[in-house]
């Protein structure tokens, strides 16, 4: 009888896996305090953050107020010398002051002044030969007071009307007369009011109407334009 000797099978080999094996043995107290401090580190170092950014921003502002209450106490400095100046001068614009015044006062009360010593010879001018005005009377417009405006579409804008009585030895051409007298500065139109005999002297009395406008004005105070000053001169 033969015997066969067989050996014992192996224990298969154990797996390892990873590295060395650990063990924490801390309490998760102890994990959750290092979490708490780092947490509480961020938190502080965002405050200090915020705080500097805080203080620039206040820094930068105070900065520029400073600069504006400067610029604004210079301006204040200046306004001030400026009206101290002025001061010494307060006679001065108030004697301007009075000039002008009297200026416009001058320009308003002459603004209908018409040289009627001049106007009457003007028109004396345009009588038949023998012929005196023995009577003239006028009403025109006045600083205060305009006059009357037309009262008939073929009527031109006129600024005063003058009636005047003229003698003439013999009988005059009206028609002639009233045609001459177009040339007068200021003439809008004319228009005969009677003729009529004086028997004592035998000569002949003509009344005449006659409506003027803003050209018959002396314009005395009245600075002439340029533009007509080149023209003239021309």
């Amino acid at each position: 009888m033969k015997l066969t000797r067989t050996s014992a099978p192996k224990a298969p080999s154990a797996l390892v896996v990873g590295g060395f094996a650990r063990a924490d043995l801390l309490p998760p107290e102890v994990a959750q305090g290092l979490s708490g401090k780092r947490l509480r580190r961020n938190l502080v170092f965002g405050v200090a953050l915020a705080a500097v950014v805080v203080l620039l921003g206040f820094a930068g502002a105070s900065v520029v107020a400073l600069q504006s209450q400067a610029e604004l106490d210079l301006a204040s400095a200046r306004t001030g010398e400026l009206i101290a100046e002025q001061g010494k001068y307060v006679e001065v614009r108030q004697v301007t002051g009075a000039l002008d015044v009297a200026e416009n006062a001058r320009l308003t009360g002459s603004s209908t002044e018409i040289n009627w010593k001049s106007y009457i010879d003007e028109i004396e001018a345009t009588l038949p030969a023998g012929t005196t005005v023995t009577n003239f009377a006028a009403d025109t417009a006045t600083p205060m007071t305009r006059y009357s405006e037309p009262t008939g579409p073929l009527q031109g804008e006129r600024m005063g009307q003058i009636t005047f009585t003229a003698n003439s030895a013999s009988l005059p051409d009206v028609k002639a007369w009233l045609e001459s007298l177009e040339g007068v500065k200021g003439y809008v139109d004319a228009f005969p009011g009677s003729v009529s005999l004086d028997e004592t002297t035998g000569g002949y009395s003509v009344s005449i109407v006659m409506h003027i406008d803003s050209d018959a004005l002396a314009n005395r105070f009245v600075e002439p334009d340029t533009d007509e000053q080149k023209t003239e001169g021309q």
